[in-house]
């Protein structure tokens, strides 16, 4: 499609525009000469005849390029200072390019040397440059910038892109573009060099303006970034654990660097102190968007509640049961899909609040514990723990979904023959009334209707249940549920998801009361640990802003 009908007075670059835009023009000094074998640096295409080569920097174009030619000469002496370049994802200075080594091809062409890509090709992951590892050290033009707020609206940012096969359409003609062309590091249109000028002057940001902050809306402060506050923006901010998912955490970082400001991801494991300072101007008018399993889901909402940030919460599930992520809509694992076509879906997503709740001990006044989907004692507990004791042995060992749930599988053989009597060592109480426990080995307290990746736990009640006061979970009412498992092949039976098992249904309510005789085996939300005897009580602590994927019904899964 062409943009033939788009009003005239907003379209076209001005000489300020082409300068913010990473462009470059009337630096070389063309002389004529007969090429025979040269490529066209502007268009790609075989220069045979005359010719025009630069002095400086050898580059030859073909003489009907000159007018459209934007690369900076690189025999020209007045260097633009920007940061050296780097192969490190994180803490990016302001127009810090950041490489990745990826597949080798003969399809692309060195932006510097622009030599053929064939035995190494190293990717910018910002704004998709690609090099030589050995011209990397000669780059003469910066990154996409992370701050600049002083332009007035939001520009362009132009690399160049030598490839065959292009396969790319340019945004303005609506013709193939040629193999050497332009595509834009924030909005991603690609564009002739012959129709640049031609392009709309202001970037649009692509299909996530929304939630991206361009260089416009952030500041460099101190030794960090301020995003500036605008009415319309609703920023998105990576958390993100690169350790989960095995390499998928690390993936999505690259990806979303190049997506979104760098400014506004993080790896969670280097603190938060730079993406709350970063954030603060919008207070808790932004999607944070968790990477990672539901341990890391928990952690940055606590880190959150610190600072008294509501933001909303999006999950991409790195982790190996993901339940709230499947309790939300959004599936229960991420296997490399784009994340550019998964994050315009919260466009048209819901809000629900989300319960969370807290652990408390008698003789301690704060909690012990918070937690978001279940806390349980004894039975799947102690499975929890010795997987948790064996994974921290040998971390190699535990690098994707499928192993983790085989090691978990084999950690709970060994209860298969024990005797343990829960029943007789708790005494539960729920809202103040006394609750007489069947015969279980493990009790499981559960706020979002599956448990161990994608299990219902508390399947929709039936008539006959509702005469017994029972009803369909909620994760948002201010209530629990109490389910218990008679013994290890029962709840085994119920993790797997065949046959007709399901777990024990106790009781629903507000606030319960355990008292434990002896020590015991407990977890939350996938965090095993050993539990003296004592007297616990578990409330409401919060509710938080979950993105809900649209049309999804929380009964139904």
């Amino acid at each position: 499609m062409s943009v033939a009908n788009i009003e005239k007075e907003s379209c076209g670059l001005t000489p300020r525009d082409v300068t913010n835009s990473g462009l470059f023009k009337e630096e070389h000094n063309f002389k004529e000469e007969f090429s025979v074998s040269s490529l066209c640096v502007a268009c790609g295409q075989l220069c045979l005849g005359p010719s025009l080569k630069c002095t400086k920097c050898s580059f030859v174009i073909h003489k009907g390029c000159k007018d459209t030619f934007y690369l900076k000469c690189s025999g020209k002496e007045d260097p633009i200072n920007f940061p050296e370049p780097t192969f490190s994802k994180k803490n990016l200075k302001n127009g810090q390019h950041s490489f990745r080594k990826v597949g080798s091809t003969f399809a692309y062409t060195c932006s510097v040397c622009h030599e053929g890509l064939i035995s190494d090709r190293f990717k910018c992951s910002v704004c998709n440059m690609n090099v030589h590892k050995k011209c990397i050290k000669n780059i003469k033009t910066p990154c996409r910038p992370i701050a600049s707020p002083q332009d007035d609206k939001d520009t362009h940012w132009f690399v160049q892109i030598t490839k065959n096969h292009v396969g790319k359409t340019c945004v303005v003609c609506g013709e193939t573009c040629t193999s050497a062309h332009f595509i834009c590091a924030w909005c991603k249109l690609a564009v002739d060099g012959k129709c640049i000028e031609k392009l709309p002057s202001t970037c649009f940001l692509g299909r996530l303006r929304k939630f991206i902050l361009p260089a416009r809306l952030v500041m460099e402060k101190d030794d960090w970034y301020e995003a500036l506050y605008e009415e319309e923006k609703e920023p998105m901010v990576f958390f993100i654990n690169n350790k989960s998912g095995g390499h998928f955490g690390s993936e999505i970082f690259k990806h979303a660097i190049g997506l979104f400001n760098p400014a506004q991801v993080y790896n969670v494991l280097k603190g938060y102190e730079r993406p709350f300072k970063f954030i603060k101007n919008y207070g808790s008018n932004f999607v944070a968007v968790i990477c990672g399993g539901d341990g890391t889901v928990g952690w940055v909402m606590n880190e959150l509640k610190k600072v008294n940030l509501k933001p909303k919460i999006f999950v991409i599930p790195l982790g190996t049961g993901n339940d709230m992520s499947i309790s939300t809509g959004w599936g229960g694992g991420y296997d490399g899909e784009d994340i550019g076509v998964i994050l315009p879906q919260v466009y048209d997503a819901s809000v629900q609040d989300m319960d969370r709740w807290q652990v408390c001990v008698e003789g301690q006044e704060q909690p012990i514990h918070i937690f978001n989907n279940y806390f349980s004692i004894g039975l799947d507990a102690a499975i929890a723990l010795a997987f948790h004791t064996k994974r921290n042995a040998n971390p190699e060992k535990f690098t994707s979904r499928f192993t983790n749930k085989l090691q978990y599988i084999m950690c709970s053989t060994p209860m298969i023959v024990s005797d343990n009597k829960l029943y007789k060592f708790i005494h539960v109480k729920v809202d103040g009334r006394e609750i007489e426990l069947p015969k279980i080995e493990g009790l499981a307290i559960i706020n979002l209707p599956t448990y161990g990746g994608g299990n219902k736990f508390w399947p929709p009640v039936s008539v006959a249940e509702m005469a017994f006061k029972f009803h369909d979970l909620h994760y948002n009412d201010g209530e629990l549920e109490l389910v218990g498992f008679s013994n290890a092949i029962h709840l085994g039976a119920c993790v797997s998801g065949t046959g007709a098992s399901k777990p024990i249904r106790i009781a629903q309510g507000k606030v319960i009361e355990i008292v434990i005789d002896e020590d015991i085996a407990c977890q939350y939300d996938g965090e095993p640990y050993m539990q003296s005897k004592t007297t616990m009580t578990i409330s409401l602590y919060e509710k938080v802003r979950f993105v809900v994927k649209n049309l999804f019904e929380v009964n139904s899964i």
